[in-house]
């Protein structure tokens, strides 16, 4: 068997058993009742996720802040020091410089003195000179310079040399008090630069300090704020919730009917677009696993979640015990439920739940869905085994039936659940689930799904499409989207062609007839239609022609489609039953 067709079968029996869920990124679950209701829930949600995002900002902020002040904080003793030591240069500097104009101020007073004194003695010398020597004026202008060359010699000698030992005294002392000016003035302009400095360091502490205390005091009026929300939205009941997914399900009911009855003209050319894939969320009627880990998340219990997903089903107690085909050997399906192995073995719980009952709670600190599932989640997938287990007896250890392993235990589920069963009518049901039900508008109907060549099958009551798509966790694939290539009538014709006549085609002889009369009956295709469910995806495709109209199964097509699409190396599939053709013209 080639791995397409591996592949196909694969899904093909997937379809009617569960699938291993593959949980991919968190995101929020919303509730959701009437369409005013919606609107004031997207108003909390907003508000909550604005409020979460303000939180994680000045928590940010915070830090920023802190470090900066511990950052400043420790730039401030070795600015302090520094203008410690600027303060006492500049002391040490102006003491000097008042000594040296001290210096200078008395040598100033000497010279004074030394000029005073000799200006006395050259008076008195002179008069007396002049006494003495009275013929001088006498004298002719030469002698009389003579005598006063001698003179001038005689009396200024020694004073001379004083003052000129005074003078440059004096001149050093002013070379002097320039220079410890320059030294006063630079060290002014240092301390004024240090001080700036600090007093910017203080007020700089001062501001983030202040910041520090308003984020404080923010964060914790946001986190009152965050828990006020979370409580209303809590606030929001499940009966509400019910009547939004009511008011929805009508809705896409008129909208499959309004699909229904589209002619797509595929002369001229067309191509597919869909959500969704298949093989990774399973066939999607019945419970979801995700859907009830979303909803187990905004408060209903786990009979909420298996009467959501149900339709009119009660749950009742089970009496005595019984076994099934659970591995090697027949086992009491109570013991069989402890190895469930569908979804994880502990409930998320606080740090007191952990700590006072740790074989039932741990605490998510990662936030992966891998760690842990809400308990009413996890309740509501064994009860929905239990069902499972009793209505089909025998059980495979894999995916065809569900997860067996021996290293699980959710001994607390079974215990808390023991021996309730789903019953329709007084009956067991098929208890039938999957992954992630969800491709943009909720589960299918059975008969979707599960039919014959002709789209036709046994609709379930208890199995009927429920749009859960307001609190359901989003995986990967929940509105993933694909989109084919450009084809036309031919490309439908030469598909059908190769289904029915090509010895690559595995198909058995029964599809081969049926394929070859809707070539034979409709002749040159025109147009198709589709008939679909309330979750949008497709029930029927009506081939129109030249000679009249043929019907074939949604979930038939899409793998007819495939087949040939893999067989002919085109590689360009329908991923989901959630598709739609899209005309060209």
């Amino acid at each position: 068997m080639n791995i397409f067709k591996r592949i196909t079968f694969f899904i093909f029996v997937a379809v009617f058993v569960s699938t291993a869920f593959i949980p991919l990124f968190t995101t929020t679950i919303h509730s959701q009742s009437s369409a005013e209701l919606l609107e004031q829930i997207k108003q909390k949600e907003k508000e909550l996720k604005e409020t979460e995002d303000a939180i994680a900002n000045l928590e940010k902020e915070l830090a920023e802040t802190q470090n900066t002040i511990s950052t400043v904080s420790e730039g401030l003793p070795k600015l302090e020091a520094e203008i410690k030591e600027v303060e006492t240069q500049l002391e040490i500097n102006q003491k000097k410089r008042e000594l040296t104009k001290q210096e200078f101020e008395l040598k100033q007073k000497e010279r004074e003195q030394l000029i005073a004194d000799q200006k006395d003695a050259v008076e008195t010398l002179y008069v007396q000179w002049r006494v003495e020597n009275s013929d001088f004026a006498f004298f002719s202008d030469n002698r009389a310079k003579l005598l006063a060359t001698g003179f001038s010699q005689n009396v200024f000698g020694v004073s001379n040399e004083n003052l000129a030992g005074l003078n440059t005294t004096i001149d050093s002392l002013d070379n002097d008090l320039s220079s410890q000016d320059e030294i006063l003035a630079t060290l002014d302009v240092q301390n004024e630069e240090l001080i700036s400095k600090k007093n910017k360091l203080d007020e700089e502490i001062s501001y983030y300090s202040g910041v520090l205390a308003s984020s404080t005091t923010q964060i914790a009026k946001l986190q009152d704020r965050q828990s006020q929300i979370k409580s209303q939205i809590s606030d929001l009941t499940v009966e509400q919730q019910a009547a939004a997914e009511k008011e929805a399900w009508i809705l896409q009911q008129e909208l499959a009917k309004q699909r229904a009855a589209e002619d797509i003209d595929i002369v001229d050319g067309f191509y597919f677009a869909g959500t969704g894939r298949d093989v990774y969320q399973g066939h999607g009627v019945g419970f979801s696993q995700f859907g009830a880990y979303g909803g187990a998340n905004t408060g209903m219990s786990y009979q909420q979640l298996i009467q959501f997903y149900f339709t009119g089903v009660n749950l009742v107690q089970m009496a005595g015990n019984v076994s099934v085909y659970g591995g090697p050997q027949n086992i009491n399906v109570e013991e069989y439920l402890v190895h469930l192995g569908e979804v994880p073995d502990k409930a998320c719980g606080t740090t007191a739940q952990a700590k006072e009952d740790p074989d039932k709670y741990i605490v998510n600190e990662s936030g992966s869905v891998w760690a842990c599932w809400p308990e009413e989640a996890i309740k509501a997938q064994v009860v929905i085994a239990r069902t499972y287990a009793l209505y089909h007896k025998n059980l495979y250890p894999d995916a065809r039936s569900q997860v067996y392993d021996i290293s699980y235990n959710k001994a607390w589920a079974v215990e808390e659940t023991s021996g309730v069963v789903i019953t329709y009518g007084g009956n067991l049901i098929d208890a039938v689930y999957s992954s992630d039900n969800s491709q943009g508008n909720g589960t299918a109907n059975n008969d979707t799904i599960f039919q014959n060549f002709f789209g036709e099958g046994t609709p379930y009551p208890y199995l009927r499409s429920v749009n859960d798509s307001s609190f359901a966790y989003k995986t990967q694939w929940t509105n993933w989207s694909y989109q084919t290539n450009v084809y036309n009538n031919e490309s439908i014709a030469s598909m059908l062609d190769f289904i029915a006549n090509d010895p690559k085609s595995s198909y058995d002889s029964s599809v081969k007839s049926n394929v070859r009369d809707i070539i034979s009956s409709v002749g040159t295709i025109e147009s198709i239609s589709f008939e679909r469910d309330p979750s949008m995806r497709v029930k029927k495709v009506y081939f129109n022609g030249s000679g009249g109209q043929k019907v074939m199964g949604g979930w038939w097509f899409k793998n007819l489609w495939n087949t040939w699409a893999y067989e002919t190396g085109r590689n360009d599939y329908l991923y989901s039953q959630t598709f739609y053709v899209v005309s060209t013209n």
